[in-house]
């Protein structure tokens, strides 16, 4: 799978997921550290990667504009640690890797079996893709 990692998260994240089979890139290996969430979004987008954050506002950028991607993974309560964060990304990855790289866009229908909540937090521990709020349970909770 391919990821781009945000400057919220430690460097070795990415050379972790790398380690573990992944394509990963860090935003600062590519010189966009402290560029705007916008110019993130769209480099992930370009480049058609998931991207993996611990900052909300990447899934109101992907709900405000009704983009059909990049997928967002938002990593809220799993530890300030490298290995903790890529055991929580890792672990999740089995159950949620359909929805990030499935065609078409996991965004284009919405069904009540495909439904998942995309509030802004998750539950501790747990690492979730978001979606458009109005293909979401509790989309009013959104952001």
């Amino acid at each position: 799978m391919r990821f781009l990692v945000d400057e919220a998260l430690q460097d070795l994240v990415a050379d972790r997921l790398i380690e573990a089979g992944h394509d990963a890139t860090h935003v600062r290996e590519i010189g966009m550290q402290g560029a705007t969430d916008d110019d993130v979004f769209a480099q992930a987008a370009s480049q058609q990667r998931v991207l993996i954050t611990t900052d909300t506002d990447f899934g109101t950028i992907l709900a405000l504009t009704g983009a059909a991607g990049p997928s967002v993974l938002l990593l809220r309560g799993v530890g300030d640690t490298v290995n903790e964060r890529v055991d929580a990304i890792l672990h999740a990855l089995p159950a949620i890797e359909d929805d990030l790289i499935s065609e078409p866009s996991p965004w284009s229908r919405s069904t009540a079996s495909d439904s998942v909540d995309c509030r802004s937090t998750t539950a501790e521990g747990t690492a979730t893709p978001q979606r458009r709020p109005s293909q979401c349970r509790g989309s009013r909770n959104f952001a």
